[in-house]
């Protein structure tokens, strides 16, 4: 996946489910200027980036996902609870 869709998807994630991220909107609002970052280093001529660069650049880009996999798992889990609740 491309970071510039990684970025676009989730800024639409944040904007139409903020209500449902609580107090992790502002982790996930962070992860966006991350995700910038990342894209500025990624955009960068190739012989320019060293391979400890690379490697942090991929550490960063992980973690995000590690993160939104995370919350997609709780706004899954919440959703099932409420219908087997209601």
């Amino acid at each position: 996946m491309r970071t510039t869709d990684l970025r676009s998807d989730l800024a639409l994630a944040i904007r139409l489910y903020g209500a449902l991220l609580g107090p992790r909107i502002t982790e996930l609002e962070d992860k966006q200027l991350e995700l910038t970052l990342v894209t500025d280093g990624l955009n960068r001529n190739p012989e320019d980036l060293s391979g400890t660069e690379r490697i942090r650049l991929l550490e960063i880009t992980g973690a995000i996902l590690d993160l939104l996999a995370g919350q997609c798992g709780e706004l899954r889990s919440d959703a099932e609870r409420g219908v087997s609740n209601g």
